[in-house]
């Protein structure tokens, strides 16, 4: 798999941007009710329609984020396949419903409640749009704000989605918090994130790498994958087991 392994301070692995930090879509696309979402997988192109709504705030549109981990995703869907993943930030809901259609046991989506009901209705839609691939995989949307306990669910989390989760220094703790809060030993976190200022963003690596290992997503097993050349770069975390005291 084209993950290679990532240490901080690695900075150099992820380039250095001198153009001013930017969300990646333009405002005539960020301003669509409707966007049209063309996913290359394994077994052919899927095509997936989801509502934007920009009044919401960011949250409400699919950005570069977004897209570069759907376009993972659907390059390696044993990623996500019967596993239960839960998105976190889902905003549109479009990575974790495009994350439906890889077979997973079941799908979570979870935001803030300004938010819900734009991800509600891209899940019937979607729901709608693929009912036969979508038949036997559970989806459900729940309220969520980070740092805070998180929902009760009948099945742990294998899989964590995150996607642009790491554009406020704000909530950088409460992130922090809310990926070991809902991370087992060996789940997995995959996270796309935009270079905006590389420093400020090394610091929450580098702590997220006190508990997890790190590793870059590549196209060859050597240069990172930057996605559409934006500083789009997707991580895959996965949980180190915890040393109980009692075996130390």
């Amino acid at each position: 798999m084209p993950f290679v392994a990532w240490t901080p301070p690695d900075t150099a692995s992820l380039g250095s941007s001198t153009s001013p930090p930017t969300l990646g879509v333009n405002f005539m696309e960020a301003s669509q009710k409707e966007i049209c979402i063309a996913m290359h997988a394994q077994k052919g192109q899927l095509t997936m329609t989801f509502h934007q709504d920009l009044a919401l705030g960011v949250g409400g549109v699919l950005w570069n984020c977004g897209r570069a981990l759907i376009a993972c995703m659907m390059r390696h869907p044993d990623l996500i396949r019967g596993h239960n993943v839960l998105e976190l930030g889902c905003g549109t809901g479009a990575v974790g419903l495009a994350s439906a259609l890889l077979q997973p046991r079941s799908v979570v989506l979870t935001d803030l409640p300004m938010l819900l009901p734009l991800a509600t209705r891209n899940t019937l839609r979607t729901r709608a749009e693929h009912a036969a691939v979508l038949a036997s995989v559970e989806i459900a949307v729940h309220e969520y704000t980070w740092g805070t306990p998180p929902p009760r669910l009948p099945q742990t989390r294998d899989v964590v989605l995150c996607s642009d989760c790491l554009y406020d220094p704000c909530v950088f703790d409460s992130f922090r918090q809310s990926l070991l809060d809902l991370t087992h030993d060996e789940s997995r976190v995959l996270l796309a994130y935009k270079q905006r200022m590389l420093a400020r963003e090394t610091e929450v690596l580098t702590s997220l790498a006190k508990h997890f290992d790190l590793r870059v997503y590549t196209t060859d097993d050597n240069d990172t994958s930057n996605f559409n050349q934006d500083n789009v770069f997707v991580f895959l975390l996965t949980r180190r087991p915890r040393v109980s005291i009692l075996s130390a």
